[in-house]
This record gives C-alpha cells, structure tokens and sequence, in this order.
C-alpha cells in the first residue's frame, strides 16, 4: 500500500513529507547531538535518507534555506545519482534575495516560516500574543504577494493556533498553511485547540514537530496523534536522520491512514 497523496497548488505530494532539522544540525536534544548531526550530514549523506525516502513513497522535502547551500547541494548530488528528487517545499525569512535563490536552486514552493510570524506580534507575561497591541502581519501577507510574482505557490505558518487562525482570517491568498501539532506542547499551544483550527482552515496545512522535536515521541504515536487530528488534504512533515527511519515512518503513515481511512 502507498503512501497517499494529496494536492498543494497543483504540486502532488505524499501526506507523509521528510523535515530538514536533522540534516542541518537542529536536534531539540542537546548541544552535542546539534554538532554531531552538522558534521554527520554531509549533501551526500542527506542524498542517501532522501533516496530512501523517495524508494519508499516519501516524495516531499520541507527544507530551510541557509547561504552553505546543504540542501541544494544534497539534492543535486541525489539527482546525479538517481534522476530525481523530492519536491521541495523551502522555508525562509521574508528576504527577496533569499527567494530567488532557493527558486534558483529548484524549489517548488515556499513559506515563510512559522517563527517569522510569530516575532510579528508582542507578548504578554504567560507568553500569549497581545492581539490589541497591534502587529506587522501585513508585512508578510505583502511577501506573499511577492513569492507569487515568481509563480512559486505560497504559504504562511505558525507555531501558535491563534496566530494560525488570523493568518487565515486575513486571507493573504496563501495556497497552504504550516503549524506545529504534537501532544506534548513542544512549540505547540495546545493539541485539541490546533487540531480545532486546522479542521476549521480550507487549506492544506502541513503539520510539523509531529515528534515533539526529535526523540522525545515514538514517531508511531506521534504520527498517529498527527493523522488523527487532520484533514485528508494535509500532510506530516517528520525529520528523519536515517534511511532506516524513512522506512519504519513510511510503513508506519501507510498503516495509520489506512486504518483511519482519511
């Protein structure tokens, strides 16, 4: 059974997607792993998990963008070597330069990444956004515009659910939505909330930190919380730092939406 797929802007994609955090040194463990992981993952070593993905019906890549270059290089070295890549959703701060460059590098969407949005806003002491006081969302939805003037489908996210919910209120025109859904509130706001809004929001929304930030959930509980929780048209993204793990999240996604039969 393959994993199924869904449609974001006309790009076909698997609902089970690779994250980038291990490849470039964001382990949510510890200094150290953070280390280990940027020596360990060299573009050819990223090129090996990211051919396993693909051999096992894992076609989507939810990559940053960073001026070293890791990914493109990854992606250009498993090209080379197998004749195709995943398709590569990026992720960046609101910077044109950076824009055209990961349109460069062979990116088939972009978002702007969830922390971005969430820095728009001012922070009362318990850490929840101060909504009256005012905010420079504006100036995202205006860098929305932009990535669709390079015919690039276009998407927002955020870690918060609040936050998430004004994004779609205000109807920038994004194609897909990005935010974080995980039980145990690792830059997640609360479960039932997100999984509230991401059923109210017509978009496809990809949901990221599924795993709570690396090791910290079994990824077969976290994907299914994640499957459970969202709609047919959404996907996971998960990162993975082996090809063993590619196979057991595959065998696992296949498994959970097939029961779930959604």
């Amino acid at each position: 059974m393959a994993i199924p797929m869904t449609n974001i802007a006309g790009l076909e994609i698997s609902r089970l997607i690779c994250g980038s955090n291990p490849f470039l040194g964001y382990s949510y463990r510890s200094n150290a792993h953070s280390a280990w992981q940027k020596r360990q993952f060299t573009p050819e070593r990223i090129a090996d998990v990211l051919e396993k993905c693909l051999q096992v019906g894992i076609t989507g890549l939810l990559a940053n963008y960073e001026e070293a270059r890791i990914i493109p290089r990854a992606l250009e070295e498993l090209e080379r070597r197998y004749g195709k890549r995943p398709t590569w959703i990026a992720y960046l701060g609101p910077k044109v330069d950076a824009l055209k460059s990961v349109i460069d590098d062979g990116a088939a969407a972009c978002y702007i990444q969830c922390g971005v949005a969430d820095n728009c806003f001012t922070y009362n002491s318990a850490g929840q956004p101060m909504f009256k006081a005012g905010d420079t969302l504006d100036e995202l939805g205006k860098f929305v515009e932009i990535i669709h003037e390079h015919r690039l489908p276009a998407g927002m996210g955020s870690h918060r659910w609040s936050i998430l919910k004004l994004i779609h209120e205000r109807d920038y025109g994004v194609d897909f939505m990005v935010t974080t859904l995980n039980y145990l509130g690792v830059h997640c706001d609360g479960y039932a909330e997100t999984v509230k809004t991401i059923n109210q929001i017509n978009k496809p929304i990809i949901v990221i930190k599924t795993l709570g930030g690396s090791a910290k959930i079994h990824p077969k509980d976290g994907l299914t919380c994640a499957f459970t929780g969202i709609k047919t048209s959404d996907v996971v993204a998960v990162g993975m730092e082996h090809a063993e793990a590619a196979e057991e999240n595959a065998r696992s996604a296949q498994g959970i939406i097939g029961y779930l039969k959604r």
